[in-house]
């Protein structure tokens, strides 16, 4: 069965909306896994920013909460299992560890 056999109908026609843009490349992305949350990086690898977003079901769209400036250089990053936390994994080999305010 390929893709062809599974996505037809009218909801395929209207299944991908742009919801968001950015000014600058977005190079990674993630959600939290109760799909709330989603934080992205924004920028190259040397100065780069770590945006932290929620999902706006009734508007359909993205909303950014938090912007964090970093010069380390994120390279990947990922929510904890329970999606409390965001890990990033620096290009200069630390790690950082960031609060989901749920709030």
């Amino acid at each position: 069965m390929g893709v062809r056999d599974v996505i037809r109908g009218d909801f395929a026609k209207n299944s991908l909306q742009e919801i968001a843009e950015f000014d600058d490349r977005l190079s990674s992305l993630a959600t939290d896994p109760l799909g709330q949350f989603w934080v992205g990086q924004l920028g190259s690898e040397g100065a780069s920013k770590v945006v932290v977003g929620v999902v706006d079901q009734e508007e359909k769209g993205v909303k950014i909460r938090q912007s964090i400036d970093t010069i380390h250089g994120c390279l990947k990053l990922a929510f904890s299992p329970d999606g409390s936390h965001v890990g990033t994994v620096n290009a200069d080999g630390s790690y950082s560890l960031f609060k989901v305010n749920r709030n």
